[in-house]
Protein backbone atom coordinates (compact mmCIF):
# COMPACT_ATOMS: atom_id res chain seq x y z
CA UNK A 1 0.00 0.00 0.00
CA UNK A 2 3.22 2.30 -0.04
CA UNK A 3 4.05 1.98 -3.82
CA UNK A 4 2.42 5.37 -5.20
CA UNK A 5 -0.10 5.18 -7.62
CA UNK A 6 1.76 6.05 -10.93
CA UNK A 7 4.22 2.90 -10.45
CA UNK A 8 1.19 0.35 -10.92
CA UNK A 9 -1.88 2.15 -12.50
CA UNK A 10 -1.01 1.36 -15.80
CA UNK A 11 -0.42 -2.10 -15.06
CA UNK A 12 -4.38 -2.96 -15.03
CA UNK A 13 -7.53 -2.37 -16.97
CA UNK A 14 -10.01 -1.54 -14.61
CA UNK A 15 -12.63 -3.22 -16.32
CA UNK A 16 -10.89 -6.70 -16.80
CA UNK A 17 -8.90 -6.72 -12.71
CA UNK A 18 -10.41 -8.02 -9.91
CA UNK A 19 -8.59 -7.58 -6.47
CA UNK A 20 -8.62 -9.97 -4.14
CA UNK A 21 -7.82 -9.59 -0.46
CA UNK A 22 -7.02 -12.39 1.67
CA UNK A 23 -4.69 -10.59 3.84
CA UNK A 24 -5.54 -12.47 7.22
CA UNK A 25 -6.23 -9.08 8.69
CA UNK A 26 -8.88 -6.31 8.24
CA UNK A 27 -6.33 -3.41 7.88
CA UNK A 28 -4.46 -5.33 4.55
CA UNK A 29 -8.06 -5.74 2.97
CA UNK A 30 -8.66 -2.87 3.54
CA UNK A 31 -6.06 -1.16 1.18
CA UNK A 32 -6.03 -3.92 -1.31
CA UNK A 33 -9.49 -2.27 -1.39
CA UNK A 34 -8.37 1.14 -1.89
CA UNK A 35 -5.86 0.55 -4.60
CA UNK A 36 -8.79 -1.28 -6.30
CA UNK A 37 -11.22 1.64 -5.62
CA UNK A 38 -8.69 4.33 -6.86
CA UNK A 39 -8.14 2.74 -9.92
CA UNK A 40 -11.88 1.75 -10.54
CA UNK A 41 -11.77 -1.86 -10.12
CA UNK A 42 -13.55 -4.37 -8.14
CA UNK A 43 -12.81 -5.88 -5.00
CA UNK A 44 -13.59 -9.24 -3.01
CA UNK A 45 -12.41 -10.64 0.61
CA UNK A 46 -12.48 -13.65 1.93
CA UNK A 47 -11.70 -14.55 5.66
CA UNK A 48 -12.45 -16.86 8.23
CA UNK A 49 -12.96 -16.97 11.41
CA UNK A 50 -10.95 -19.18 14.61
CA UNK A 51 -10.59 -22.76 13.48
CA UNK A 52 -12.45 -21.92 9.99
CA UNK A 53 -15.60 -23.12 11.57
CA UNK A 54 -17.14 -20.19 9.35
CA UNK A 55 -16.14 -16.91 7.25
CA UNK A 56 -16.79 -13.97 5.06
CA UNK A 57 -16.91 -13.01 1.47
CA UNK A 58 -16.97 -9.09 1.18
CA UNK A 59 -17.73 -7.94 -3.02
CA UNK A 60 -17.22 -4.23 -3.76
CA UNK A 61 -17.82 -3.28 -7.56
CA UNK A 62 -17.64 0.25 -7.84
CA UNK A 63 -20.54 0.50 -10.85
CA UNK A 64 -22.99 -0.82 -8.09
CA UNK A 65 -22.39 2.00 -5.55
CA UNK A 66 -20.85 -0.51 -3.68
CA UNK A 67 -19.12 0.81 -0.19
CA UNK A 68 -15.54 0.09 0.20
CA UNK A 69 -13.89 -2.12 2.53
CA UNK A 70 -12.76 0.70 4.79
CA UNK A 71 -16.44 2.17 5.13
CA UNK A 72 -17.93 -1.20 6.18
CA UNK A 73 -15.48 -1.81 8.42
CA UNK A 74 -13.94 1.38 10.29
CA UNK A 75 -14.27 0.19 13.65
CA UNK A 76 -13.23 -2.97 13.41
CA UNK A 77 -10.30 -1.70 10.92
CA UNK A 78 -9.27 0.55 14.02
CA UNK A 79 -9.40 -2.45 16.59
CA UNK A 80 -7.38 -4.52 14.33
CA UNK A 81 -4.67 -2.28 14.05
CA UNK A 82 -4.30 -1.66 17.60
CA UNK A 83 -4.64 -5.10 18.33
CA UNK A 84 -1.81 -5.89 15.60
CA UNK A 85 0.93 -3.15 17.22
CA UNK A 86 0.49 -5.80 20.06
CA UNK A 87 0.86 -8.97 18.28
CA UNK A 88 4.14 -10.32 16.29
CA UNK A 89 3.79 -13.62 15.67
CA UNK A 90 0.77 -16.31 15.12
CA UNK A 91 2.63 -18.57 18.52
CA UNK A 92 4.62 -18.56 20.90
CA UNK A 93 8.36 -20.53 19.88
CA UNK A 94 9.00 -20.97 23.02
CA UNK A 95 5.86 -23.12 24.33
CA UNK A 96 5.01 -25.08 20.55
CA UNK A 97 2.87 -28.00 23.05
CA UNK A 98 0.36 -24.91 23.34
CA UNK A 99 0.23 -25.09 19.26
CA UNK A 100 -3.38 -27.30 18.43
CA UNK A 101 -3.52 -29.26 15.69
CA UNK A 102 -6.37 -29.12 13.81
CA UNK A 103 -7.47 -32.10 11.33
CA UNK A 104 -9.36 -31.23 8.66
CA UNK A 105 -8.85 -27.45 8.69
CA UNK A 106 -7.62 -27.34 5.36
CA UNK A 107 -11.24 -28.91 4.06
CA UNK A 108 -12.95 -26.09 5.95
CA UNK A 109 -10.95 -23.46 4.00
CA UNK A 110 -11.29 -25.28 0.83
CA UNK A 111 -15.39 -24.84 1.09
CA UNK A 112 -14.77 -21.11 1.97
CA UNK A 113 -12.10 -20.67 -1.32
CA UNK A 114 -15.18 -22.64 -3.29
CA UNK A 115 -17.83 -19.87 -2.58
CA UNK A 116 -15.04 -17.17 -3.09
CA UNK A 117 -14.39 -18.97 -6.77
CA UNK A 118 -18.22 -19.27 -7.48
CA UNK A 119 -18.27 -15.69 -7.11
CA UNK A 120 -15.33 -14.31 -8.66
CA UNK A 121 -16.32 -16.12 -11.19
CA UNK A 122 -19.57 -14.42 -11.48
CA UNK A 123 -17.65 -11.46 -11.49
CA UNK A 124 -15.24 -11.81 -14.21
CA UNK A 125 -18.17 -13.17 -16.63
CA UNK A 126 -20.81 -10.60 -15.32
CA UNK A 127 -20.91 -8.25 -18.68
CA UNK A 128 -20.84 -11.82 -20.86
CA UNK A 129 -23.79 -12.30 -23.20
CA UNK A 130 -25.73 -15.33 -21.62
CA UNK A 131 -23.91 -16.09 -18.63
CA UNK A 132 -25.89 -17.18 -15.62
CA UNK A 133 -24.03 -16.16 -12.47
CA UNK A 134 -23.76 -19.32 -9.94
CA UNK A 135 -23.75 -16.57 -6.60
CA UNK A 136 -22.95 -12.83 -7.33
CA UNK A 137 -26.67 -11.53 -8.11
CA UNK A 138 -28.24 -13.98 -4.91
CA UNK A 139 -25.80 -12.87 -1.55
CA UNK A 140 -25.66 -9.48 -0.73
CA UNK A 141 -22.17 -7.55 -0.78
CA UNK A 142 -21.01 -9.32 2.72
CA UNK A 143 -21.89 -12.50 3.30
CA UNK A 144 -21.33 -14.80 6.07
CA UNK A 145 -21.01 -18.43 5.68
CA UNK A 146 -20.85 -21.58 7.80
CA UNK A 147 -18.51 -24.76 6.87
CA UNK A 148 -19.14 -26.83 9.64
CA UNK A 149 -22.04 -28.00 13.06
CA UNK A 150 -19.08 -27.53 15.01
CA UNK A 151 -19.74 -24.44 17.39
CA UNK A 152 -16.89 -25.48 20.27
CA UNK A 153 -16.28 -21.13 21.37
CA UNK A 154 -18.95 -19.88 19.40
CA UNK A 155 -20.63 -16.97 20.65
CA UNK A 156 -24.75 -17.09 20.69
CA UNK A 157 -25.06 -14.30 18.34
CA UNK A 158 -23.16 -16.06 15.41
CA UNK A 159 -25.16 -19.28 16.43
CA UNK A 160 -28.32 -17.47 16.11
CA UNK A 161 -26.62 -16.36 12.75
CA UNK A 162 -25.96 -19.64 10.89
CA UNK A 163 -27.62 -22.11 12.66
CA UNK A 164 -27.07 -24.54 10.48
CA UNK A 165 -23.96 -26.67 8.63
CA UNK A 166 -22.97 -25.22 5.30
CA UNK A 167 -25.24 -22.09 5.49
CA UNK A 168 -24.76 -18.74 3.62
CA UNK A 169 -26.65 -15.30 5.49
CA UNK A 170 -26.34 -11.84 3.82
CA UNK A 171 -25.72 -9.33 6.02
CA UNK A 172 -26.31 -5.52 5.57
CA UNK A 173 -23.71 -3.20 6.21
CA UNK A 174 -24.34 -0.61 8.74
CA UNK A 175 -26.13 2.33 7.83
CA UNK A 176 -23.85 4.56 9.96
CA UNK A 177 -20.77 3.77 7.05
CA UNK A 178 -18.61 6.62 6.20
CA UNK A 179 -18.54 7.43 2.85
CA UNK A 180 -14.95 7.62 2.08
CA UNK A 181 -13.51 9.30 -0.84
CA UNK A 182 -13.47 6.15 -3.25
CA UNK A 183 -17.35 5.56 -2.30
CA UNK A 184 -17.97 9.13 -2.72
CA UNK A 185 -16.02 9.00 -5.96
CA UNK A 186 -17.91 5.88 -7.33
CA UNK A 187 -21.12 7.36 -6.31
CA UNK A 188 -20.70 9.96 -8.63
CA UNK A 189 -19.85 7.72 -11.39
Amino acid sequence: QNVPRHEYANWFDPKNTIFVGTCDNRPGNAAACDIAYDLGASFLALGFRARAWSGEIFVAIPERNDICYHCAFKTLIEEAQIEMSRNHLYMDAENPQQVAFVPGLDVDVEYGCTIASKVLLDMLNRDQEGYVPRLLNTIGQYTVFSGTADRTGVDKVWRKLLPQPLSMRSLPLSELCRRCEHCLKNAKA
